[in-house]
């Protein structure tokens, strides 16, 4: 019986202990006012749209605790404004959380780690991990605060940025540590407020580098190394439309660290949907796959208008990539401060409006044709030449309606090309060391006939171009020797119309392009 009772008794004690432990486990913490700090201790939430940690007024603070929340939210929209169903919620103004090392996981739809929806939040060398949809990192509303020192977060939801303000906007600050994303329409920054990154690395493996939507700003500092995966673009600015956010100038600014876009089809930036974007890079290393820096457009997605894409390129650094924008939309390339643009500025003369600026101490380097039909301002322009832009053989057309200055001149660009207007005014022909060349059929119905004179062996291209600077054909002579050459190119499936041939002559000696008005009949 004695053996009985003392069993009976250590069995009740165990199933005490138990209880004790599971409730120990799974309890909450609320917190609506006074100021308490806590060490070690673990808080956890099963239950839908039941945060494990919520403080609506005082200050709490938490070291090395370990906090968990599973239980799907009832409404994606409300976890994303408000907070709800949150790990760890700070909700009002008078509210404060403090934590320090420890864990936050989720594993819920519209389960955010931390939101600070009007209160603050100081979190500092915790691991964050987000699994469900709609699960953000670290996530600000309604004017709420967030500051974050050496985080490891990850987050692997659909919609589950990793460091994001939303409606209401925020201000979250983010120094060093380690963000990254594998979910589809994910980004490691979605600014709907002013958020701000300092010497940290990331990258979304299916979303973008950053986003910032409305008249917002998102500002990277101090190196940080960011990488996007997207197929559509490496950072987006928009006004989405949605009521998330308000206005329609996005702001994004990085000085230092690099920009990694590895899609083949994916812009680095990309402005969209009536929105007006300003981007700043100073000293910012870039490696894009598609090679297009940035790319403006009317994007069926959001169904609005076209954009204003406004690019800043500074500092003693080379720049690599196009920029693109189509009939809707407008850009203006500036090139400042020391820096140097590689690639082709509208090289299909798509774009509404596009304007370039050049100070003294900055260059452009053409890779394709080139058209601007805004406002060219550079002082390297002088005389008939353009000493701060290399033309490899390649054009620039501008408007002589919006380039009164120009006088609808031809410039000559360093390493052959020419700045020249887009009506095609015959160019003046220079280096006439190097060859001649004469017309023996124009107007010409099937076929274009042309002397050519060589003063030095040369390697011979040719190419049509119509009045909007497109290159319609083009031609390679190969190596000819020096002296008379009599040349042919076939035009009989050429529309009848006005054309311009350019011919490249390439030796030991220079590169020498000329080009000549065509008549197709």
């Amino acid at each position: 019986m004695k053996k009985y009772a003392s069993l009976q008794t250590r069995i009740m004690a165990m199933a005490v202990c138990m209880v004790f432990s599971i409730k120990l486990t799974a309890q909450t913490y609320s917190q609506s006012t006074g100021t308490n700090t806590v060490t070690g201790q673990t808080y956890a939430s099963t239950t839908a749209d039941l945060s494990a940690v919520k403080v609506t007024g005082g200050t709490f603070t938490m070291n090395t605790c370990s906090v968990t929340k599973s239980g799907n939210t009832s409404s994606s929209d409300n976890s994303s404004f408000y907070g709800l169903n949150a790990a760890v919620l700070s909700s009002g103004s008078s509210s404060t959380i403090n934590m320090t090392g420890g864990t936050i996981s989720t594993s819920a739809s519209g389960a955010n780690a931390i939101v600070a929806y009007g209160g603050s939040v100081n979190v500092s060398d915790v691991t964050i991990t987000c699994t469900g949809q709609y699960s953000r990192g670290i996530h600000a509303t309604n004017g709420g605060t967030i500051n974050a020192t050496n985080l490891t977060a990850t987050t692997s939801g659909a919609n589950s940025s990793v460091i994001a303000t939303d409606r209401g906007g925020g201000t979250v600050t983010v120094t060093g540590g380690s963000f990254n994303v594998s979910g589809t329409d994910a980004a490691v920054l979605y600014s709907t407020g002013t958020v701000s990154a300092s010497g940290i690395t990331g990258g979304s493996t299916k979303g973008e580098i950053a986003v910032v939507e409305g008249s917002n700003s998102m500002t990277i500092t101090n190196n940080c190394t960011l990488t996007s995966g997207s197929s559509s673009r490496g950072i987006l600015i928009l006004q989405s439309g949605s009521g998330d956010a308000t206005g329609k100038i996005g702001t994004f600014n990085m000085i230092g660290g690099s920009l990694q876009s590895t899609e083949s089809n994916a812009p680095l930036f990309e402005v969209v949907t009536n929105s007006t974007g300003n981007i700043t890079l100073n000293g910012v290393s870039t490696t894009i796959a598609s090679g297009i820096l940035m790319k403006v457009d009317y994007n069926t997605r959001w169904s609005t208008n076209g954009a204003t894409g406004n690019l800043y390129l500074n500092g003693s650094t080379t720049y690599s990539g196009n920029i693109v924008a189509d009939s809707y939309s407008n850009a203006s390339v500036n090139i400042l401060t020391g820096a140097t643009l590689t690639g082709a500025i509208n090289n299909a003369n798509t774009a509404k409006l596009v304007a370039l600026t050049l100070d003294a101490t900055s260059t452009w380097t053409l890779t394709a044709n080139s058209y601007i039909n805004g406002l060219i301002s550079n002082p390297g322009i002088s005389g008939t030449s353009v000493a701060n832009i290399t033309g490899n053989g390649y054009h620039i057309y501008y408007t002589e309606s919006t380039n009164a200055a120009l006088g609808g001149l031809t410039y000559s660009l360093v390493g052959g090309g020419y700045l020249m207007p887009v009506s095609g005014t015959v160019l003046a022909e220079v280096g006439a060391e190097s060859f001649d060349w004469s017309l023996s059929s124009n107007p010409a119905k099937d076929e274009l006939q042309m002397k050519l004179v060589l003063n030095n062996a040369s390697t011979v291209n040719a190419s049509i171009v119509d009045l909007f600077g497109r290159t319609i054909r083009q031609h390679s002579f190969g190596s000819l020797s020096q002296g008379a050459h009599l040349l042919k190119l076939n035009e009989n499936d050429l529309p009848a119309g006005v054309y311009l041939l350019s011919i490249q002559v390439t030796n030991e000696q220079n590169v020498v392009t000329r080009m000549k008005k065509i008549l197709k009949n």
